[in-house]
């Protein structure tokens, strides 16, 4: 698949290059992925999102061909880096589409600057609920998240069919890729503290919670994509998310697991696009 897009390199204080890529032309959308993934994420999507908006899709420090820092990934340390990074592009309020924690971080800066936000698209995100799978919950202890990154356990290797409900749609360029980022110095390092901070897996959901409790809405226009057979983060946190916040817009893809923007592309797709028409995104590009 030609994506048409055009790869760019930005450095950012304290942080490093930070890889991206660019497509299309009209109000900007940022993508982003999730924990040890990448662009590649959104392999899918940029085309299609790129015929009506500027689609910009970072590699997040510690992934993909970013750089990666040894600091503590942790929310902070995300929500400096989205700082940054919109500043550098000048992107003054974008769409923030985010699948996994980078989606996470999408709604945790949704909270804090919500004049920095035009609408959120968030896909399979933690921080709704306790349950998440096994393996991320055991990698974030000490000692045994090495040993399962050494076995290949988590990005790339036999953790990536658990991203797809039918393992064998992944296409083989997109496991190519994730056993390659995998290999990259600094990747696991970057993983293993993002898992140990707790990325996604508790503050977000009390912050929620009390949003909730005082009447407060979610602060942009909202959408949220789950995959109805994600073994990862099961779906009835989407559904709880949708009952607490009833202004959301919930939609769940059937047949599909933690990355439905790509195990069902082309409904993702429509979703989102249909979803930007309505809340007036797209009306000067």
């Amino acid at each position: 698949m030609n994506l048409q897009a055009s790869h760019h390199i930005v450095n950012l204080q304290g942080i490093g290059e930070v890889h991206y890529q660019a497509a299309g032309h009209g109000p900007p959308v940022v993508l982003l992925h999730g924990l040890a993934a990448s662009v590649v994420a959104w392999r899918c999507n940029i085309h299609a999102l790129s015929q009506r908006y500027a689609v910009f899709a970072p590699d997040l420090p510690g992934h993909g061909d970013s750089a990666k820092p040894d600091v503590r990934y942790d929310t902070e340390f995300g929500l400096h880096f989205l700082q940054q990074f919109l500043d550098a592009l000048r992107l003054d309020r974008p769409v923030l589409m985010g699948n996994s924690t980078g989606g996470f971080l999408a709604l945790a800066w949704a909270m804090l600057h919500p004049e920095r936000v035009q609408a959120l698209v968030l896909v399979d995100i933690p921080g709704m609920g306790r349950e998440v799978a096994w393996p991320l919950r055991l990698a974030a202890l000490p000692g045994i998240g090495s040993l399962l990154a050494g076995l290949d356990v988590m990005s790339g290797g036999r953790f990536a069919p658990r991203l797809f409900r039918h393992p064998e749609r992944m296409d083989s360029h997109v496991r190519l890729e994730l056993l390659r980022l995998r290999k990259l110095p600094g990747a696991s390092r970057a993983m293993l503290s993002a898992l140990r901070s707790g990325v996604g897996l508790s503050g977000l959901r009390s912050s929620l919670l009390l949003l909730h409790h005082d009447g407060t809405p979610l602060p942009v226009p909202t959408l949220v994509v789950w995959g109805e057979e994600d073994r990862i983060l099961p779906v009835e946190q989407a559904r709880g998310f949708a009952r607490r916040f009833p202004s959301v817009q919930l939609r769940i893809l059937p047949d599909c697991g933690h990355w439905p923007q790509m195990e069902q592309a082309d409904a993702f797709n429509q979703a989102a696009l249909a979803f930007l028409d309505s809340a007036a995104v797209i009306k000067d590009g």
